[in-house]
């Protein structure tokens, strides 16, 4: 899930990255942040409230 505090995070840029190396599924939700890096090719599905 694509929050506002996920860049802030020290380690969610490494978690992303092993689980893109092990072939898994990556499905980005957008809560207020637009997917970048590894998942900046995937497109976002939108959560609205």
């Amino acid at each position: 899930m694509m929050t506002k505090s996920f860049k802030d995070s020290r380690w969610v840029d490494q978690e992303i990255g092993y689980v893109y190396g092990q072939d898994k599924l990556i499905i980005p939700i957008r809560m207020g942040t637009d997917p970048y890096g590894f998942i900046g090719k995937f497109q976002a599905i939108s959560y609205k409230k």
